[in-house]
């Protein structure tokens, strides 16, 4: 410490009052040899205390502390304790507002030991190796953090900084909500693409779409079994008695067995009244009885026609979409009203496939 000095005396004196000789030091007090000349002066390790001989008596030496002198308002304060010079430097307000540091020496057996306090939040004292290495791993101030859309609030590290993003919108790019998650995870996922012969199905599949059901006929003839477009006829091309029921009650002219798929069917009938004595008229219709018992009713179609005498009216019975999962037999009804006489039909019957 500049400015500051010390001054430290001490007397020495053996007990009989020889000439002092310094011998090595021992262990302890029991390691003290017999036969040292008189006032031959060791230290003892164990204890730091100096001993002298007399007539082979070891007695210990007295020192005395001659003075301390200190010329400003720092101080210096000496102890011996069990033979150990130590010191303890304190620093005046000015010393530690100058960042000074305190250091603690002590005199040891082995020699002068300093101890020096670490520094800290509070201390003032020397860097550890430790400390040093995260010092310099920090990031300097002038280090800037550069943001750009849509993230704000870039700048030196001069002062705190305030990163921040808007969430997304249609017009604006940011985060994702979690609300915005959800409904987006809530979409169909990707299709995967499948090939040229297959459609997508409402079943969210592909399935090989059936080119040669689709392909048009350009030779004239109806398209083959199974293929959109496929034809089914019956006929029964005379007039004839036969399938007419009595009067008032529905009888058939032909049939015609209809394959499992989606169909449009119907019929046209001709009537002949053959010398019968007709009261009302006559009616026609599609049905899946040959006795027509749900001809009119719901699904089925019929058609009504007040015949005249002498006349042979032929009308189409309206046409039937029908969907089937299996063989199914359909029915061009008549009916005549008549009180004598036997009355005579014929006609025909389609299917055409659209599925």
């Amino acid at each position: 410490m500049a400015g500051t000095y010390l001054e430290i005396s001490c007397c020495l004196s053996s007990g009989g009052g020889g000439s002092a000789f310094f011998g090595d030091p021992v262990a302890n007090f029991a390691a003290l040899p017999s036969g040292d000349p008189d006032g031959t002066i060791r230290l003892t390790l164990d204890t730091g205390v100096v001993y002298t001989v007399t007539s082979d008596v070891w007695d210990p030496i007295d020192t005395e502390l001659a003075s301390v002198a200190v010329n400003d308002t720092n101080s210096i304060d000496l102890t011996v304790t069990g033979g150990v010079l130590t010191s303890d430097l304190k620093l005046s307000a000015a010393a530690a507002g100058a960042g000074f540091f305190k250091a603690t020496n002590s005199i040891q057996a082995d020699g002068l030991r300093t101890v020096i306090e670490e520094a800290s939040g509070s201390q003032t004292g020397v860097l550890k190796s430790a400390d040093w290495t995260t010092f310099n791993n920090k990031v300097p101030t002038s280090r800037t953090i550069n943001t750009t859309a849509p993230i704000t609030g870039g700048g030196d590290l001069s002062a705190d900084r305030t990163i921040a993003m808007p969430a997304a919108t249609s017009g604006q790019n940011g985060y994702l909500t979690s609300s915005d998650w959800t409904t987006f995870n809530s979409k169909e996922p990707a299709i995967t693409s499948g090939t040229t012969s297959q459609f997508w199905r409402g079943d969210k599949s592909f399935q090989t779409l059936n080119m040669d059901a689709l392909t048009a006929r350009t030779d004239g003839l109806s398209p083959g079994t199974g293929k959109i477009g496929e034809m089914l006829q019956a006929q029964q091309g005379a007039f004839t008695a036969t399938g007419v029921a009595a009067s008032g009650s529905y009888g058939s002219v032909t049939s015609l067995s209809v394959t499992a798929g989606i169909w449009i069917i119907y019929g046209v009938m001709a009537f002949e009244e053959n010398g019968a004595v007709l009261t009302q008229g006559v009616s026609a219709g599609l049905s899946d009885t040959s006795n027509g018992s749900n001809v009119g009713s719901f699904g089925f179609s019929r058609h009504a026609y007040q015949m005249i005498s002498g006349e042979n009216p032929q009308f189409s019975a309206p046409p039937k979409l029908v969907t089937l999962a299996g063989t199914t037999t359909y029915y061009l009804n008549s009916k005549f009203d008549y009180t004598s006489g036997t009355p005579r039909h014929k006609g025909e019957i389609w299917a055409v496939r659209i599925g």
